[in-house]
């Protein structure tokens, strides 16, 4: 399960610290190098670990953490901005989100045999169809501070579910 998007709120959290109405406006707005200096002063001013928990993820987690062994599998690069592992751990405790492990990785289809999981939550597209590719149930968390439903219906692997309330999903 995904923490940025799926249970975490991003972009919004970014967004409000940064001070943009969209993702777009801050690609359109600001020059490449900008970007990246602004991502990386969020990144490391423990902005992460304050982060509000979206709708229905607390009880979702709750509820998943009864009937499965739960790994969170994030992409935040925790290797380059040291600070987001500890930021992500304390945001965990502090809202009291039930998990077993977390798995910090960009290719989170590599981490784990498909035949030993029993489905992926994701809310970005090209991670839900990495995902799904490489054989995993996947479901999407449609998140549309990142991609519009224009975007969702061209690009979503078929056979991925989608449904934009968490705990509308099936366990």
């Amino acid at each position: 399960i995904d923490i940025d998007g799926v249970l975490a709120d991003w972009p919004g959290g970014f967004l409000e610290w940064s001070g943009y109405d969209s993702l777009s406006d801050f690609k359109r707005l600001v020059d490449k190098k900008e970007q990246y200096r602004i991502k990386s002063e969020y990144r490391t001013c423990g902005v992460k670990a304050k982060l509000n928990v979206l709708d229905g993820a607390k009880q979702f987690m709750k509820d998943a953490c009864k009937k499965y062994s739960v790994v969170l599998l994030t992409a935040r690069p925790y290797k380059k901005y040291f600070r987001i592992y500890s930021d992500t751990i304390k945001w965990l405790k502090d809202n009291g989100i039930c998990y077993d492990a977390v798995v910090f990785d960009e290719e989170k289809e590599k981490n784990f045999d498909p035949e030993q999981v029993a489905f992926c939550i994701d809310d970005d597209i090209n991670n839900a169809n990495k995902l799904n590719d490489s054989g995993f149930e996947v479901y999407l968390k449609p998140n549309f501070g990142l991609y519009t439903e224009e975007a969702l219906n061209r690009k979503l692997n078929k056979g991925i579910k989608h449904e934009s309330k968490i705990n509308n999903l099936l366990l």
